[in-house]
Formats: C-alpha cells, sequence, structure tokens
C-alpha cells in the first residue's frame, strides 16, 4: 500500500503489513455481508417456499417486510458477517503474501539472468 505522511514532524507512517491487510479485508467482508444479506435471505426464502417460486424479488421482499418487519431481511447476519469478515481478512493476507512471495521470486531470477550474462530480463543463454 506504501506509506502516507501521518505522522508527527512529518516522519511517515507504514500502513502496510498484515494487519493493515487483515483489517482492509475484514472491513470489506463486513460490508459484502451486511449489504447482501437482505438479497440472500429473499432467495433462500423462494428456494424454500413453494408458494413463492415464480414471484419477483421485490415482492418477496415486500411480503417479508410487510409480514414481519425490516429486521427479518437482517436474520442471519451475525453469522454472515462473523463468516464473511474472518474469510476476507484471510484472503487479503494470502493475497499480499503471495505477491510477496511472487516479487522475491522475480527479483532472484532476474539476479539469476543477470549474473549469467542474459542483463536481467530473465533470459539464461543455453
Amino acid at each position: 500500500m506504501g506509506k502516507v505522511i501521518l505522522g508527527r514532524l512529518g516522519q511517515p507512517w507504514d500502513i502496510s503489513g498484515p494487519p493493515v491487510h487483515m483489517a482492509a479485508g475484514m472491513t470489506a467482508g463486513f460490508i459484502a455481508a451486511a449489504v447482501c444479506n437482505p438479497i440472500d435471505v429473499v432467495k433462500t426464502r423462494i428456494q424454500c417456499d413453494p408458494h413463492l417460486k415464480g414471484q419477483s424479488i421485490m415482492k418477496v421482499a415486500k411480503g417479508i417486510v410487510g409480514r414481519e418487519g425490516p429486521q427479518a431481511l437482517f436474520k442471519g447476519l451475525a453469522i454472515a458477517l462473523l463468516f464473511d469478515c474472518l474469510v476476507s481478512a484471510g484472503g487479503g493476507i494470502r493475497y499480499e503474501m503471495v505477491m510477496g512471495f511472487s516479487k522475491k521470486a522475480k527479483t532472484e531470477d532476474g539476479e539469476a539472468a543477470a549474473a549469467a550474462g542474459g542483463g536481467g530480463r530473465g533470459y539464461v543463454p543455453a
């Protein structure tokens, strides 16, 4: 992610590393779960109730809100938040680890090619 000048006396704070990527992943998972949960509730109701098959999503959502109130669209949100936050946090960390390994391997390959006379472009003469 780089560095941002936020510190006192102009000292940059390093905003990279696993804790930052984990927090970013958890935030993304939280937002995704909160936004998608009402749609998941409607989808699940349509799949489970044979009387609702063939009806529009909006009609089913209005029926749920009319019968059970708007909070019914957020049933199961706690589990979804927990699951999505943990999975997304792990995904953010894994992505950055793979990118770090990739950059390291690319640098090592370039150094090996340069030592062999390939000019550092990944070419190794036979």
